[in-house]
């Protein structure tokens, strides 16, 4: 399913709450079914958590301090000036964005003082249109409008000093037209297979891996740490993936000018590091493919 669906069924399930909830953090879990007195419930980040949870995609019913912590959403790269999300940063947005703003509890400090949360509901020729659980009902409201009412909102329980948007989190992520399907990982893993094999030829303790494209926990095992200023033919197979496989410009080296030469240089730094945040779901990437880990893993596939 594309991503653009999935956020529009995410938008769809919050719609069903405009102006139909009442607030309530004690009752907040009775966003979708009825509580006795046969209202429904919910606070700013329930209505969003659930509104997830009802379309299938699940993060978990969390808390606002729990949005501004979690490794599962991932922070969306603009730029925040006085309030507001600077102009050329506006198309980064998409539908189902969580924009997280500090609130005045004093206690906390070590979550930036988040305390509310808005979702971006729509977005139509620059104007982007946000969804939230205020203390009535759920509505809808223009986004510029709402950053300048909550930047201007002062307060002296922070040292932030007034509501302020704090940051941009996501969690359906953007699908990347760049892969490429038509890569034959198979192909590829018998190449690194033959090449672990060799580079362990003399290692005793060894056990030599079957070469058939099909990589397990053995050849997963197999692979050593490679970082910034390693050379080698595991370096080129692993920018053979990054080009072929995942679109990364290399840069112009390499006897096709295609940035595979088997030499790890700052862009191929920067495609790893951006491989590790985009594809491995690393919130800190350090740039460095660890032996046995997560990024080789994504590498081969498995």
């Amino acid at each position: 399913m594309l991503s653009e669906k999935k956020r529009n069924l995410v938008i769809s399930n919050y719609k069903a709450l405009l102006n139909r909830n009442l607030y309530s953090q004690s009752l907040r879990d009775y966003c979708f079914n009825r509580y006795k007195d046969g209202n429904y419930y919910s606070d700013c980040s329930s209505s969003i958590s659930y509104a997830y949870r009802q379309a299938g995609f699940d993060f978990g019913i969390i808390s606002t301090v729990g949005m501004y912590q979690s490794k599962k959403l991932m922070n969306v790269n603009v730029s925040i000036a006085n309030g507001q999300i600077v102009t050329k940063d506006v198309p980064k947005l998409r539908v189902g964005d969580m924009l997280l703003y500090a609130g005045v509890d004093p206690n906390r400090a070590y979550a930036n003082y988040v305390g509310h949360v808005e979702m971006v509901y729509s977005i139509s020729n620059g104007r982007v249109v946000l969804s939230g659980h205020p203390s009535g009902t759920p509505r809808l409201i223009d986004m510029v409008e709402y950053n300048t009412h909550m930047f201007n909102s002062k307060t002296t329980k922070t040292k932030l000093g007034s509501r302020t948007l704090l940051c941009v989190k996501r969690f359906i992520q953007d699908d990347d037209d760049n892969i490429n399907d038509d890569f034959d990982n198979q192909y590829w893993a018998i190449k690194l297979q033959a090449v672990l094999n060799y580079l362990h030829k003399d290692d005793k303790s060894f056990t030599k891996l079957d070469i058939d494209g099909k990589p397990g926990t053995n050849t997963l095992n197999a692979t050593p740490t490679l970082r910034k200023a390693s050379k080698g033919y595991l370096v080129e197979l692993v920018q053979d993936k990054l080009v072929n496989k995942y679109g990364y410009d290399l840069g112009k080296c390499g006897k096709n000018k295609d940035g595979i030469d088997g030499e790890w240089g700052s862009k191929m730094n920067d495609a790893i590091i951006d491989f590790q945040k985009k594809y491995v779901g690393q919130t800190n990437p350090d740039g460095i493919i660890t032996s046995g880990k997560s990024t080789w893993k994504k590498l081969l596939e498995m």
